[in-house]
């Protein structure tokens, strides 16, 4: 139950700070730009195909995996500006006695910070994902193939 409450607060801690923020804008920048220069290729490739679905859907595929790759090392960046000093600098700030003065165990601290890291960047990964593919998706009607089917 503790592992929860630092996670919590991890979390909010992690909002706070001014890097996330600029993630937060520099992904949607980059869905932006992406959304663009998908617009752009997509509109002539279907000028220059003349009807070859095989070849839009290639090229859409490959702008999407393209888009994934990105989100991809949005999310590394993410990850390791976000989280670098966290558990070592509450350490050198002295930050980290407060809790440890309460009845918390360390695996507890040490699992409530992670899990308050692995949720933010599971939701900024599915947003910055979903982003990319929501927007091929509603540009084209393309959906990658293989995937799960209900």
């Amino acid at each position: 139950m503790s592992a929860l409450i630092i996670a919590r607060l991890t979390f909010f801690e992690a909002a706070r700070r001014k890097i996330l923020l600029a993630a937060l804008v520099l992904g949607l920048v980059f869905l932006v730009v992406f959304g663009i220069g998908f617009h752009f290729m997509n509109h002539n490739l279907e000028l220059s195909s003349r009807g070859n679905l095989l070849a839009l859907n290639e090229m859409r595929n490959f702008m999407l995996m393209a888009g994934l790759y990105v989100v991809n090392f949005l999310t590394v960046m993410m990850t390791v500006l976000t989280s670098v000093d966290t558990v070592s600098g509450e350490i050198s700030s002295g930050t980290i006695q407060t809790l440890t003065a309460k009845p918390v165990r360390r695996w507890e601290i040490l699992m409530g910070k992670w899990l308050g890291f692995a949720g933010m960047l599971s939701l900024y990964l599915l947003m910055m994902a979903g982003g990319v593919m929501l927007y091929i998706y509603l540009r084209t009607g393309y959906l990658a193939p293989n995937r799960c089917r209900l």
